[in-house]
């Protein structure tokens, strides 16, 4: 007994025993007596001696150091990251000296069983075992479970690490992820980002992996900014460089890469895929005869006939775009150019007389037509998305439910959602990788649960039977192109009516202050001059300067070539601001919009208030309302479309306020000549 201890203990690193001999009685041998089991009973079979220290060192220590590289990768793919480090606190706690040594006591203490005990266990199992093949294997056996522990308790130990890491000094700093939307999808897009939030926080103790910066502009804007390379002035205009980028279709993707190209420039994208879709439908009360299954063009020109109204969003939006393709689309009706473009102004005289008749504001995107508050909502059908659709009627974008139903045309343009990775040279790589986990999570099953919330049409997946759908019809796509789209616009330059412009700008005193970049007076002077070259030779454009009790009329609306620079070169800004009598009189004189001009006046001031106007806030209303002109304001003060004043020259004519950037009015006005002319 003594000789078999000091081998089994020995090899196993144990303490050899002590013995104390009397005579000669180690030497005895102790055995089974077979006679006693009787005389056929089996003989027991040979002891098997554990693993030596010189092969089972080297097994375990090798096996424990490959466990302990695959428990952070192992506790990646548990968690749903699928990537060889895990994200969230997870990954924070490997990256500290104490989640390190966290790890590597884990290991030590694994070794320092599979060492000693597990070795002697393993060897009696396989002694007593019928089977001959477990007593090869009883070393590879070893590591094996040398290696499965370390990995197990490896990712048990970082996740009591993580937790003790977010109780003890609350979640660690996560990545921010800039994502970028068009202005009409914003709020849509950060549902989609306050559902992944929730979700990846729910998985890590509390903590979103990431944090979603949401922001969103027009599409002109956009590309605006990728063809300049998206520097500090489109940092501060719009938003940082996005990381994700969620167009409303795959050509605003293409057009972006295009001008990208043509300024020399590569735009740095990583990777883009569809998420979703959704189709463009008319949106008509249930009153509307009107079938699935019709051409678009045939629908309104019912509604036409049936004096409906019908309202498109803006040809610089893409479903306003897009929407014009069908109905753009010569036919053999159309015998000739000629007939061929009288239709086209037809039609969209028809088009600007519902947005004049419901006081729709220019340049609408199909979320504002909808949410817009006009008089003619019971007789007036729109051309929007069938997200807008079930959003607006779900209370969703505009705070109010309402029902609207979705009618399919037969050549209806369907909208590709897609989601765009960048690479900016910039973004360090822990912020790439977390914007591409949510690019991931976008085509996974959750992900797909929120595009559908949202009323998209997720790929592989359908929306449920409500808020005025059809989920069942499949509307074939109408083709689009970038190049259909850029035709379009030329042509609707062509039909769409021409503009009456009046500029009012204001000449007081506090315009006169001098700040960085000039004084208010000299940057509107500078910037209205050259917003006017760009003006259309058939629109009209007239500048009036107001200050005192006086109001200036240096240019008359008039066509062709205007020196406005020249002509407000002598005037000094001075006195106080007469500005509800100047827009007063400003719209009497541009007269009412009709199915052949568009009238507006364009207010440029720092909006410090009325101080010499014969006519207070109610009777500047009753002066305004109902004329038929739309009063647009840039507002260029610190208040900004806050200032009371401004509030009530744009609510009382159907208008909108825009903020300008300190030194520039450039980007109001090309935003709202872009929307009247």
């Amino acid at each position: 007994m003594y000789a078999y201890l000091v081998r089994v203990l020995g090899a196993a690193g144990y303490p050899r025993p002590r013995r104390r001999v009397i005579g000669v009685a180690d030497q005895f041998v102790l055995a089974d007596n077979v006679a006693y089991h009787g005389s056929d009973a089996r003989p027991k079979r040979p002891s098997l001696p554990p693993p030596r220290r010189r092969i089972r060192v080297p097994i375990v220590v090798s096996a424990v150091l490959a466990g302990a590289a695959a428990a952070p990768v192992l506790d990646s793919f548990l968690h749903g990251s699928g990537t060889w480090l895990p994200i969230g606190v997870r990954g924070e706690v490997l990256r500290t000296w104490w989640g390190v040594l966290l790890l590597v006591t884990t290991a030590a203490l694994v070794a320092l069983f599979i060492a000693g005990p597990t070795a002697h266990w393993i060897t009696r199992v396989a002694v007593r075992s019928p089977w001959r093949s477990l007593r090869r294997l009883r070393v590879s056996l070893l590591g094996l479970m040398a290696f499965a522990l370390v990995a197990l308790l490896g990712v048990l130990a970082l996740t009591a690490g993580a937790s003790a890491r977010v109780a003890l000094a609350t979640c660690p700093t996560s990545p921010m992820v800039s994502v970028l939307a068009p202005a009409g999808s914003l709020a849509p897009t950060q549902e989609l980002a306050q559902a992944y939030e929730r979700e990846t926080a729910a998985d890590n103790f509390g903590c979103p992996v990431a944090r979603l910066l949401v922001y969103a502009a027009s599409a002109l804007e956009i590309n605006a900014a990728m063809a300049a390379g998206w520097g500090d002035e489109k940092h501060v205009q719009i938003g940082p460089a996005p990381d994700v980028w969620l167009p409303d279709w795959s050509g605003e993707v293409r057009q972006a890469t295009a001008d990208a190209t043509a300024a020399g420039r590569t735009l740095p994208v990583s990777g883009a895929r569809t998420i979703a879709s959704t189709p463009v439908v008319l949106a008509a009360p249930t009153e509307a005869d009107l079938a699935d299954g019709t051409a678009l063009r045939s629908m309104i020109d019912i509604l036409r006939a049936g004096g409906w109204n019908a309202a498109v969003p803006d040809p610089s939006t893409s479903v306003g775009a897009l929407a014009r393709i069908p109905l753009y689309r010569r036919t053999v009706d159309d015998k000739t150019t000629a007939e061929y473009l009288a239709r086209l102004s037809e039609m969209e005289h028809h088009l600007d007389q519902s947005l004049d008749a419901g006081k729709f504001a220019l340049g609408s995107d199909a979320t504002a037509l909808l949410c817009a508050d006009g008089r003619v909502r019971g007789r007036t059908a729109y051309v929007v998305t069938e997200q807008d659709l079930a959003r607006f009627n779900d209370g969703s974008s505009c705070g109010h439910q309402a029902r609207l139903r979705a009618v399919y045309a037969a050549d209806t343009p369907v909208l590709d959602r897609q989601a765009v990775q960048f690479a900016w040279p910039q973004t360090s790589e822990r912020r790439t990788r977390a914007a591409a986990l949510f690019a991931d999570w976008l085509t996974g099953p959750t992900g797909k649960e929120a595009l559908a919330a949202a009323e998209l049409r997720p790929v592989g997946a359908s929306l449920g039977p409500q808020w005025g759908l059809q989920p069942d019809v499949s509307p074939r796509p109408a083709v689009v192109s970038v190049d259909l789209v850029d035709d379009v616009r030329a042509k609707y330059q062509r039909a769409h009516r021409y503009g009456r412009v009046l500029v009012a700008i204001d000449a007081s005193g506090s315009m006169g202050v001098a700040t960085t970049g000039g004084s208010p007076w000299q940057v509107a002077v500078r910037d209205v001059a050259k917003a006017s070259d760009g003006v259309g030779s058939r629109d009209l454009l007239g500048v009036w300067v107001f200050q005192g009790t006086t109001v200036r009329k240096p240019v008359p609306p008039a066509a062709g070539p205007r020196r406005v620079g020249p002509a407000l070169r002598g005037i000094k800004p001075g006195g106080p601001a007469p500005l509800f009598a100047a827009v007063a009189g400003a719209v009497n004189a541009v007269g009412p919009s009709t199915g052949e001009r568009v009238t507006a006046v364009i207010v440029l001031t720092d909006g410090e208030g009325d101080n010499a106007s014969a006519i207070n806030a109610g009777q500047f209303r009753a002066a305004v309302e109902g004329k038929g002109v739309r009063v647009f304001a840039v507002a260029m003060g610190t208040t900004g479309c806050a200032a009371p004043v401004l509030k009530t020259i744009t609510a009382a004519t159907a208008g909108k306020c825009l903020e300008a950037e300190p030194g520039s009015v450039a980007e109001p006005l090309e935003t709202i000549f872009g929307a009247v002319l």
